[in-house]
């Protein structure tokens, strides 16, 4: 298992510096607490000391620049937060740097359609190849917290069409 190591404060909370590592010894997060949230910068690190993610936190919350990484490096989720909740652009891209969702968001929730390159559902991509994938857009609308319509176009004509009902089950 990792070993940590940080200091606490008089209080018994996690304060100022903290480090775990991974079983082969390399350093696994490296990030710093203030009264037993995590305050300032958070790295995650792979067993092979590649990033898997960086962040910082402010008073255990998210706030400021998001990236996580894929194994072979490249940026895999770009994003800000504000006070823990998505604020501003948002970009998710694959292993090979092709973008697969753009989007903005508010105070957390989405403003406006994401753009995307590939359409993942039940975890399966079902783009055609062939196409541009950048001209790709996906608009939802939640009604009454119920029900959902979804509505996919691709370059300006619609391709599909869903609406999800009693979505709470």
């Amino acid at each position: 298992s990792a070993r940590e190591r940080y200091f606490v404060d008089a209080l018994g909370r996690r304060s100022g510096g903290f480090e775990s590592y991974h079983p082969n010894g390399k350093p696994d997060v490296r990030a710093a607490y203030l009264a037993g949230k995590l305050h300032g910068d958070y790295v995650q690190l792979r067993p092979d000391g590649t990033r898997a993610v960086s962040t910082t936190y402010h008073e255990g919350e998210i706030d400021g620049s998001y990236e996580s990484f894929h194994e072979n490096t490249h940026p895999w989720i770009m994003a800000r937060y504000r006070a823990g909740k998505l604020e501003g652009p948002y970009t998710q891209q694959d292993a090979d740097a092709a973008r697969i969702e753009t989007a903005t968001y508010v105070a957390g929730v989405r403003d406006g359609a994401a753009k995307l390159g590939r359409i993942a559902i039940c975890g399966m991509v079902v783009q055609d190849p062939a196409r541009n994938s950048a001209d790709t857009e996906i608009a939802s609308q939640e009604r009454e917290h119920h029900s959902v319509a979804l509505r996919i176009h691709h370059a300006g004509r619609p391709d599909l069409h869903l609406e999800l009902d009693d979505l709470a089950g």
